[in-house]
Order: C-alpha cells, then structure tokens, then sequence
C-alpha cells in the first residue's frame, strides 16, 4: 500500500528549474519491476522542487486532508511546510 501511495504522489508532482543537493533517492520495488525516484524533503520542497520539472518524484509527509469532492488532491504537511498533490486517480480516504 505504501509503495502504491508513492507512486501516486509521485505521478502527480510536476516542479520548476532550480539547484539544491539536498534530495535523496527512493526505490519503490514490487513484485514486477522497480523505479528509483528521487525523494524531495517537503520543507525544501520551493527550493528543490524546480529541478524535477516533468519528472516523477516522491515526497513523505502526514495527509492533512483528502478532497471530498472528488478525492483527487491530498494536502501533506510537515512542522512548517505544506504541498498540495494532485493525482489521476482517487486518493484513499483512509489516508488521513
């Protein structure tokens, strides 16, 4: 189920140009293939984000909230930074 959340939030995250070294890199395995992604701490998410325009990133955090009126956008949130996330497909309510 985790992985599957990661893959959705990363599917969904899309950024603008910029450099910072802060980013690690995250492999999501399954039982048919594996993707390395790269993580982007959601407290540097303005800085680092730039860097991953059109590419599938990951990013970790407490789901504050699960649109009700299509469930399609999530909020993440850490002690002092937010990131809105948008996806294709419907989020799990159960996430919250």
């Amino acid at each position: 189920m985790k992985n599957l959340v990661l893959l959705s939030l990363s599917i969904g995250l899309l950024c603008a140009c910029s450099e910072n070294q802060s980013t690690e890199v995250e492999e999501i395995s399954t039982e048919q293939f594996s993707i390395v992604l790269p993580h982007v701490n959601i407290n540097s998410f303005d800085v680092d984000a730039g860097q991953f325009v059109d590419s599938e990133i990951t990013v970790s955090g407490i789901v504050d909230h699960v649109c009700k009126h299509g469930g399609k956008k999530l909020k993440l949130v850490t002690d002092g930074s937010s990131v809105h996330v948008e996806s294709e497909s419907r989020f799990d309510d159960d996430l919250i």
